[in-house]
């Protein structure tokens, strides 16, 4: 890192923005703590991850997490009055969070019987298709 004040170039300046920049990350993932919601460090970003836009990154961040707003669970966590049931409004059952959008919804839109499943991994819902 290059401090001579005869030597303060636009290239000088970039390179020791860098080098600061640099060193700070490597100080912050050297001394961060585990993270509260999930009791652990957050794991590494994926090499395809890094690709995504901040945007894609941080709702799927949110929904790992199941604090998204794209989640009723969580939505009714939040404001019970504007939300009163958690339930999922399909199968009336479950509380729709991350697992329950992914898995059990698909299984709320495709008819009974055409999704082989192992017997007894799928039970009734209230509609007339299954849900997990």
């Amino acid at each position: 890192m290059d401090t001579n004040p005869t030597n303060t170039t636009n290239e000088a300046v970039q390179q020791n923005l860098q080098t600061i920049h640099h060193i700070s990350i490597q100080t912050y993932l050297q001394d961060r703590h585990p993270n509260p919601s999930i009791a652990q460090l957050p794991p590494p970003i994926n090499k395809s991850g890094q690709s995504l836009p901040r945007k894609t990154r941080r709702t799927l961040a949110q929904l790992r997490s199941n604090k998204s707003p794209f989640l009723i669970a969580y939505l009714h966590k939040i404001n019970p009055i504007s939300h009163p049931s958690p339930n999922c409004p399909l199968c009336k059952i479950d509380n729709i969070d991350t697992t329950h959008l992914f898995f059990s919804i698909s299984a709320h839109l495709t008819p009974p019987g055409s999704l082989k499943r192992p017997r007894g991994s799928w039970r009734r819902c209230e509609t007339s298709v299954r849900c997990l």
